[in-house]
């Protein structure tokens, strides 16, 4: 016996159908389901694990623990597949009034950066903060007051699709920096660890780095900053992270061959859904692959300043020295003059962060015949 839907019948059910869509269409969903033609239609449930912004570690670096003074500031170049030498940095917060931030700034200087990409704060939050005089980060100051900072502020959130838009938009910012200039850029957030990580993650994907390029500088952060932390107690939480945010990049599954997958198309295509077009992507490949030379200062991963140790007496200078960030000046030995009684140096020389002059002090000796 056939039965036939009334159109009453078939008219609640499409309404049924309808309601259902919109539901679905306002539902918060973690990833993309994968295989959806852009990424702004592709949200579903097919994300596997989440993004972990814990860390493989006890604890962090105390100051006197960091090898050098790039390790400190979490400072260094993204390399692999064809991008430049020296065209785009990573770094921590060079902003703030710590020794690590007047690392960074000391050194992004040094590398000549053009162009700072932020996704810790946004336009007011830095112009509030540079309005305070005591924030020694010079560089990054004329940087702020030139117009070169694109403030991108965004989390590591993905548990709504809002989030999730909202990070792929401060990505996008970031590229469209890259598209319209030309380099060095430096990148940061707070520790330079997640959103820089993801957007160094990208970069390096889009120039044909492999999958092992691209783990071991996800790697080296945690190995920087993190007491006791190696690549082997790294290793399997960075594994997961990146398995992760390769997710998000390529639309694939959890556990996919990422050494055998064309990840520069895979970035590619997710940068078009985001909103660039192929002019654009193309500028950022030319510009991504310019080399920039070496700066002056950095040495071993040690940013030198120049200690010069000078005779007040004579007025030379009888030593010069280059003393790393934070360290101490070698204090040599001082002159000796007829007439003259050293009355110490004008510093210590401990801990030296900037360029300085440290001068000999003499005072005249009192004759005995004056005395008497």
């Amino acid at each position: 016996m056939r039965h036939f839907l009334s159109r009453k019948k078939i008219l609640k059910l499409i309404t049924g159908i309808l309601l259902t869509a919109v539901l679905l269409g306002t539902q918060v969903y973690a990833a993309p389901v994968f295989g959806a033609s852009t990424f702004t239609e592709a949200y579903g449930k097919n994300l596997t694990g989440t993004y972990s912004g814990a860390n493989p570690f006890s604890r962090w670096k105390t100051a006197s623990e960091y090898k050098t003074n790039a390790a400190f500031a979490n400072f260094r170049s993204m390399t692999g597949g064809s991008l430049g030498k020296n065209v785009i940095f990573r770094s921590r917060i060079p902003d703030e009034l710590k020794d690590s931030s007047r690392i960074a700034d000391l050194m992004m200087q040094d590398a000549g950066i053009k162009y700072v990409i932020n996704f810790y704060e946004t336009k007011a939050a830095l112009k509030s903060k540079f309005a305070n005089a005591e924030y020694n980060s010079y560089y990054y100051r004329k940087m702020v007051r030139n117009n070169r900072v694109t403030a991108a502020r965004t989390l590591m959130q993905f548990d709504t699709r809002q989030k999730l838009l909202n990070n792929r938009s401060a990505m996008i910012t970031g590229f469209k920096t890259i598209a319209a200039h030309a380099g060095p850029y430096l990148v940061h957030c707070a520790a330079g660890k997640d959103r820089t990580g993801f957007f160094a993650v990208i970069v390096e994907a889009l120039m044909g780095a492999s999958y092992n390029e691209i783990l071991n500088d996800y790697l080296q952060t945690y190995i920087n900053v993190g007491y006791k932390c190696t690549r082997a107690t790294a290793l399997s939480f960075c594994k997961k992270n990146l398995d992760f945010m390769l997710q998000l990049i390529t639309y694939s599954p959890s556990g996919s061959a990422w050494n055998k997958m064309d990840l520069a198309k895979k970035a590619e295509r997710y940068l078009k859904d985001g909103g660039l077009n192929s002019g654009q992507i193309r500028s950022i490949r030319k510009h991504l692959k310019k080399n920039y030379p070496d700066g002056t200062r950095v040495k071993n991963g040690n940013y030198y300043f120049t200690v010069k140790l000078k005779d007040s007496v004579t007025g030379y200078v009888i030593f010069t020295q280059q003393v790393a960030f934070g360290k101490d000046a070698v204090m040599p030995s001082p002159p000796e003059h007829d007439g003259y009684e050293f009355a110490g140096w004008s510093s210590d020389g401990k801990k030296i962060k900037e360029d300085c002059v440290i001068t000999a002090n003499f005072t005249k000796k009192v004759s005995s015949k004056r005395a008497a």
